[in-house]
């Protein structure tokens, strides 16, 4: 892979990588792709599940960060009081 390729495969979104793993794939299962093509094209879907997994990987570490200072700003504050009144005590029982 070129160092053009890499920049843009970097910013291949997640779905865009993932189309055009699964249009590979089709391709090899129904047997549409030559064979010297083949390698060409196992090695670009090798390249699309890594740059899948990365994002996978990023996303989680991402969302773990944000979760953990939602946790720490919880434990700092404490909990939330809650309204005790409820939707039932604001709704009459009859609509006129």
């Amino acid at each position: 892979m070129t160092k053009k390729n890499d920049k843009k495969d970097a910013a291949l979104l997640y779905g865009e990588a993932m189309g055009e793993l699964e249009r590979i794939l089709s391709r090899i299962e129904s047997e549409e792709v030559d064979i010297d093509e083949l390698a060409t094209e196992v090695e670009r879907a090798a390249g699309l599940v890594r740059i899948c997994r990365d994002k996978l990987r990023t996303t989680e570490d991402r969302v773990q960060a944000v979760v953990r200072t939602f946790d720490l700003e919880e434990e700092t504050t404490g909990p939330e009081e809650e309204d005790e009144g409820t939707i039932d005590d604001e709704v009459p029982d009859k609509l006129p």
